[in-house]
């Protein structure tokens, strides 16, 4: 299962801001931003679902964790428009003892390619999406929006500086492939799952977010052992499971660096 998950499993999006409605109003505001003030007749271009969560509210990462659920999202386009898979940045670890939680709190923002071909120069493309999104606090709240975002088509689209700090920094936080450096492996030790990155310089520390649930024991501490040129990292198994998984995948974030792992886990080595 790849990092840039099916766009169908997110949510968001919104030509301007959301207004509170309802008898206790929004706990987020949402909205679809484009780079561009426009769009160019062929090619793919980025869009963002942009959540603005109020203060002391939460919403869940692609795997929420222990509880939660991750946004989603219903697209209506036009012909000739085709959505691809969302990036997740790396998410926080989300405070819910004696749980963990997976995800965002403030704001955050998750990356969408859309792609098209043979729009007429001077029309509009415009997105539709039924948008439904959890966020929590002491309690959780789903909230549904059906919004829309309209683009000119146009030979030479503007940047849109004013929002070139979110996308920037929504690329940062997108997880990536390790450096060519590093090689990763990970095997079995009793209960345990240890990855291992051999490196000239290791990490200082890191932190593990598994992509599927049910994998890895979410709550459990994750033992960081840093050598000269290598370092591991020990991940309690889920108890739910029988036997660990066949791999190992999720993010890996190094300070402000996240990095996608994807590898065999292989058998408990026989000494």
């Amino acid at each position: 299962m790849s990092l840039r998950v099916a766009v169908t499993l997110v949510t968001v999006a919104a030509a301007s801001t959301i207004s509170a409605e309802g008898p206790r109003g929004r706990r987020a505001e949402v909205r679809l931003l484009s780079e561009s003030s426009g769009v160019q007749s062929s090619g793919t271009f980025w869009i963002g679902l942009h959540v603005a969560l109020h203060e002391g509210w939460h919403t869940y990462w692609v795997n929420p964790g222990d509880s939660g659920a991750p946004a989603r999202i219903q697209w209506t386009l036009p012909a000739g428009a085709v959505v691809g898979d969302i990036v997740w940045p790396a998410p926080h670890r989300l405070s819910n003892p004696p749980f963990a939680d997976f995800g965002y709190e403030n704001e955050v923002l998750l990356l969408v390619p859309i792609t098209i071909s043979g729009l007429p120069i001077g029309e509009s493309l415009t997105l539709a999406a039924d948008v439904r999104v959890l966020v929590c606090k002491d309690v959780c709240v789903p909230e549904r929006s059906t919004v829309t975002l309209s683009l000119p088509v146009s030979r030479s689209p503007e940047p849109r500086g004013e929002v070139e700090p979110l996308f920037t920094a929504a690329r940062q936080r997108a997880p990536g492939p390790p450096p060519t450096s590093w090689r990763l492996h990970a095997h079995v030790r009793g209960r345990r799952v240890v990855l291992t990155i051999e490196a000239e310089q290791p990490p200082g520390k890191v932190e593990f977010f598994p992509l599927r649930p049910v994998e890895i024991q979410n709550a459990a501490a994750q033992r960081y052992t840093r050598l000269p040129h290598s370092a591991s990292l020990a991940l309690q198994v889920d108890e739910r499971l029988r036997d660990p998984p066949a791999r190992l995948t999720g993010v890996l974030v190094d300070g402000t660096r996240a990095i996608t792992v994807d590898v065999p886990i292989d058998a408990e080595p026989q000494h």
